[in-house]
């Protein structure tokens, strides 16, 4: 259960009340405004999620590919060694 403050006497009340149980002030505006706030952090939160989760993914990526790609160059150096040493055989 989130808390949020009254606009009245700032205290902390639960986001389920429509008034707060300290001042009696009403609190149906409060919660729709509070809510407004927190729309902007939270889009600013989860775009920050997504971007750490990219950078993530493109390091590990990048760390199992390395090895493969080595591998794939020495191959293809090993062929190219062996279609010479054929050639010169020839």
């Amino acid at each position: 259960m989130p808390l949020i403050s009254c606009p009245e006497c700032e205290r902390e009340v639960s986001d389920k009340a429509s008034t707060c149980p300290h001042c009696g002030g009403p609190l149906a505006a409060s919660k729709d405004r509070q809510l407004e706030e927190l729309q902007p952090r939270r889009v600013i939160k989860l775009v920050g999620i997504i971007v750490l989760l990219a950078v993530v993914l493109v390091l590990c990526w990048e760390r199992i590919r390395g090895p493969q790609r080595e591998l794939e160059e020495a191959r293809e150096q090993e062929e190219k060694i062996n279609e010479r040493m054929m050639q010169e055989m020839d």
